[in-house]
């Protein structure tokens, strides 16, 4: 029985969990859920990309110089006009008021397009960054940098298309790590960093999976040592050993089988299946070995 009920541990996978797994009738999951018909999914944890800009951030000057053509080829032909107008014998003054009443809309645009560019933001190796993490399938969008004062740090949201607790997530996550931010990057004195709330989560989900068969070990090796003693037998510690696991393996995989893959979820009020959480693995097994050596 209690290897049968060990079976689905096979498939266990630490997550995280967010408001979109709460009750619906919550305030917390109708604004995750309204947040996600807005914006997608991913809005409710976007992720944080921290960059270390080496050297410091300077505008795009190619951008510049090509608003400030745009801005002079404007003036001269603000002044063809009004040279035209008088020369119907419209008043000079009546013309030059005319002429940027009709080309006022255009000028605040290019002083909006050039306030913009003088920006260190522009920084071609920030844009090229922020293009690339764009152009990744799991991506929906892609804020514009903020730079600090001193222009050597900047930082900018990257939201994924799914939700912060999706396995694809993580997939998204570990995708700009090992391989569009380095590429992205070559050449360039950039360092960047993936982080925020949901890249933190799935960090920690990462570490504990790779710590709890160590754990579980010495936890396990331990304790027979400590039974070897107190006994002075082989047999009883290696059966209590087994007993211990066999039962935790099937704790482990009630879990799985319930919460992950969301068989009966529903009889728990719940809608359906839900991330197992990183640190639930890790207090069930020191509750559990702990109350079953409680001799």
């Amino acid at each position: 029985m209690l290897v049968a009920l060990s079976i689905p541990v096979l498939n266990l996978n630490l997550g995280s969990s967010d408001s979109g797994e709460l009750p619906k009738d919550t305030t917390a999951r109708q604004a995750y859920d309204l947040i996600a018909k807005g914006f997608g999914a991913g809005a409710n944890g976007p992720l944080l990309i921290g960059v270390d800009l080496g050297s410091k951030a300077k505008p795009d000057q190619k951008q510049l110089n090509q608003i400030n053509d745009k801005q002079a080829q404007q003036q001269q032909q603000i002044a063809a006009q009004e040279q035209q107008l008088i020369a119907e014998g419209v008043p000079q003054a009546q013309a030059e008021q005319q002429v940027q009443q009709q080309t006022a809309s255009s000028t605040q645009q290019l002083a909006q397009q050039k306030k913009l560019a003088e920006s260190p933001a522009t920084d071609t190796r920030l844009t090229s960054l922020e293009d690339a993490i764009k152009k990744d399938p799991g991506i929906k969008s892609v804020s514009q940098a903020t730079v600090d004062p001193k222009g050597t740090v900047a930082v900018f949201t990257a939201v994924a298309k799914t939700a912060p607790s999706s396995p694809d997530t993580v997939d998204t996550v570990n995708r700009l790590r090992d391989s569009v931010v380095p590429d992205a990057t070559k050449g360039t004195d950039l360092t960047v960093f993936a982080g925020g709330q949901t890249a933190g989560y799935i960090d920690l989900a990462a570490r504990i999976s790779d710590k709890l068969p160590q754990m579980i070990l010495i936890v396990v090796g331990l304790s027979f040592v400590v039974l070897l003693m107190a006994f002075r037998s082989v047999l009883l510690p290696l059966k209590a050993a087994a007993a211990n696991l066999l039962s935790v393996g099937a704790a482990y995989g009630v879990v799985t089988f319930v919460f992950q893959e969301g068989h009966g979820a529903e009889l728990i009020g719940l809608d359906g299946s839900v991330p197992i959480a990183s640190y639930v693995p890790l207090l069930m097994f020191a509750i559990l070995f702990g109350l079953s050596m409680d001799y």
